[in-house]
C-alpha cells in the first residue's frame, strides 16, 4: 500500500528563536517569526560541550539577527584549482571611505536547529567558538565601504557545526572586490592565506582560504549585482540553474553579521517561489535519465553488480529528495545534500515517513532497497502530479519498466 501523507509529522517548538526547536532546515526558511536576538546556539546530540546546558554569549556579534541554514558550497575551494597569493596583501579598506556600521533589522525565519533526539538547552560548543572568530572577521571588514553585507554560512550560520566543521563566510560587494579588500581583512584576523581564486565565470564567484589556528575559513565573494540578476532569473523567469538556486538558499539560510537590511530585502524576494518554477523542478528532479537502469534491476541484483545497483538507488534518492523539496519550495541548498535529516525533517509536503524510507535505499539489502524504492518513487509522482502541473509521463513508462527474464526455447 502506498505509503503517502502529504505532510511529514510537525513538530513543536517555542516561539523563542533563541530557545532549541525540534524543527527542520526546510521548515525553518519558510516561516516567518517574531524577530529576537540570537547569540546562543544550541547543538546536536553528541556535540554537547562539558558546560552542559545554559547559552554561550558569541563574541562580537550581540547586534546581529539572522535565518537558521545556508547551504554549503557549490563545490568546496579545495575542490578547485585555486593558486596561493602570499605576497601583495595590504590593509583592508584602504583609500576607501568607510562605511557607517550596518543597522541589523529584523530576520524573520531564524530557528536553532537540533536533531529530534537532541535536549533542549544544551550548548553547541562547536558552532560557539567559531561564531567567535566570524565575529572577528566581522569587525575586520566592517570598514570597508564597499562590502554590502556578510553572513555566515554553512552549518555554523545554521548552529549545526561540529568538530568537523569549517567556517564559511559569504561576502556581497557593491563592486567587483580587489585583492586588498580580500586579504586584508586577513592580514587583521592573523590569519594564513592558504587559497586564492581569480574570478569564475561560471559561479561568478571569487573564493580565498585561510586558516586562523588550526581552523580553516572560506570564504565567498559575489557582487551584488550578481544576486540582483540571479533573483529575477530564478523567481521572475522561473530558471532552474542549480548554482542560482545554491545562491538563494544561501542567502536564505546564512546568518547575516553586516548587512542585514540588504539580506532582510534579498530573502523576501526569494520567499517569491513561483507556480511554474515548482513544476520546472520537479521536472528535472524526476528526469527520466534516472531512471536509466531502473528496468535491468533484477538483473543487476542478480549478477552481484553491487556498485550498478547502489548508484542507481543513490540517484533515486537525490531525485526524491529533489523533488520534495520543490513542493515545498525550498531551493536546492547543496549539490551532495549535507545534512540530510535536517534537510528533509519538517518539510510539510512529503511522502509518510520520508528520512527513514531514505535511509532503506542505503542500509538495506538490494533486493528490499529496490522495492521500497519502487514504492517511494511511485508515492512522489502521485504527489508532484497532483499538487504541480508537472510532465512526469516519461517518468512514469520508465519506472514501469523490467527486463524479462527469458529461457533458452524449448527443444
Amino acid at each position: 500500500m502506498a505509503d503517502l501523507t502529504g505532510k511529514q509529522a510537525s513538530r513543536d517548538h517555542s516561539d523563542d528563536p533563541a530557545t532549541v526547536t525540534e524543527s527542520g532546515i526546510g521548515q525553518l526558511t519558510h516561516e516567518a517569526h517574531a524577530a529576537s536576538t540570537v547569540d546562543e546556539i544550541h547543538a546536536p546530540a553528541g556535540d554537547q560541550g562539558p558546560e552542559g546546558t545554559g547559552r554561550i554569549p558569541v563574541a562580537g556579534i550581540s547586534r546581529c539577527r539572522g535565518p537558521a541554514e545556508h547551504a554549503d558550497r557549490a563545490e568546496s575551494h579545495h575542490e578547485r584549482n585555486l593558486s596561493d597569493r602570499r605576497a601583495g596583501r595590504h590593509a583592508c579598506g584602504t583609500g576607501v571611505r568607510p562605511a557607517p556600521p550596518a543597522r541589523p533589522v529584523p530576520v524573520a525565519g531564524w530557528r536553532a536547529v537540533q536533531p529530534p533526539e537532541g535536549k533542549p538547552g544544551r550548548v553547541n560548543v562547536h558552532a560557539a567558538w567559531r561564531m567567535a572568530v566570524a565575529g572577528r572577521a566581522a569587525q575586520a571588514y566592517a570598514g570597508n565601504g564597499r562590502l554590502a553585507a556578510l553572513t555566515v554560512a554553512g552549518s555554523v550560520g545554521a548552529g549545526l557545526a561540529d568538530r568537523f566543521s569549517d567556517l564559511e563566510l559569504d561576502c556581497y560587494w557593491s563592486s567587483a572586490p580587489g585583492d586588498a579588500d580580500r586579504t586584508g581583512p586577513i592580514d587583521a584576523l592573523g590569519g594564513e592565506l592558504t587559497g586564492f581564486s581569480e574570478y569564475e565565470q561560471d559561479d561568478q564567484e571569487w573564493g580565498e582560504e585561510y586558516l586562523v589556528g588550526d581552523l580553516g575559513v572560506t570564504v565567498s565573494n559575489f557582487t551584488t549585482g550578481t544576486v540582483e540578476r540571479w533573483l529575477d532569473d530564478v523567481v521572475l523567469n522561473a530558471d532552474t540553474a542549480p548554482v542560482k538556486h545554491m545562491r538563494l538558499a544561501a542567502l536564505q539560510r546564512s546568518r547575516p553579521l553586516l548587512g542585514a537590511e540588504l539580506m532582510a530585502s534579498w530573502r523576501a524576494r526569494a520567499g517569491g517561489y513561483p507556480e511554474e518554477l515548482v513544476s520546472a523542478m520537479v521536472e528535472r528532479a524526476l528526469n527520466p535519465q534516472v531512471l536509466g537502469s531502473w528496468a535491468a534491476r533484477e538483473a543487476l541484483v542478480s549478477r552481484g553488480d553491487d556498485l550498478a545497483v547502489q548508484a542507481l538507488l543513490s540517484g533515486i534518492g537525490y531525485a526524491v529528495v529533489g523533488a520534495v523539496l520543490a513542493l515545498n519550495r525550498v531551493y536546492l541548498p547543496h549539490t551532495r545534500l549535507k545534512w540530510q535529516r535536517h534537510l528533509v525533517a519538517g518539510l510539510e509536503v512529503a511522502p509518510g515517513r520520508l528520512a527513514d524510507r531514505l535511509e532503506l535505499l542505503s542500509a538495506g539489502r538490494h533486493t528490499e532497497a529496490l522495492q521500497a524504492a519502487e514504492a517511494l518513487l511511485t508515492d512522489i509522482v502521485l504527489l508532484a502530479e497532483t499538487r504541480t502541473g508537472a510532465d512526469l509521463a516519461s517518468f512514469r513508462e520508465e519506472l514501469s519498466g523490467r527486463r524479462r527474464a527469458i529461457g533458452p526455447p524449448p527443444g
